[in-house]
């Protein structure tokens, strides 16, 4: 579900027509996706997902509301995937790609 939530942060609508509704959709999705995070407890590294999960929850939070743009959005909504990707399977792909890489190096 928390990958779910960061992939629908990145589609941006038009919401000029909803804006007093989805004024605090990004924010309230950004806190799920750090929960979600923090209910899929698997030691260090979810730690080390909510650190950055709860860094561009703040800056996303600070771009809605004080209107201080540190970063592109689309920066904070990569950092949300990488957060839950990082908490879920991104050791295996890392080790999966290290696997690669030594079974190139012994061919060559």
């Amino acid at each position: 579900m928390a990958y779910t939530g960061a992939i629908l942060m990145f589609f941006d609508i038009e919401h000029s027509a909803l804006f007093p509704y989805l004024l605090h959709a990004k924010p309230i999705l950004g806190l799920t996706i750090t929960l979600l995070i923090a209910f899929n407890y698997r030691g260090k590294k979810t730690i080390i997902s909510l650190l950055i999960s709860g860094l561009a929850l703040l800056l996303l939070v600070l771009a809605n509301y004080w209107y201080i743009n540190l970063f592109s959005e689309w920066i904070l909504y990569a950092a949300f995937f990488f957060a839950a990707w990082y908490n879920g399977n991104f050791q295996y792909f890392f080790r999966f790609i290290q696997r690669f890489r030594k079974k190139e190096t012994n061919l060559g």
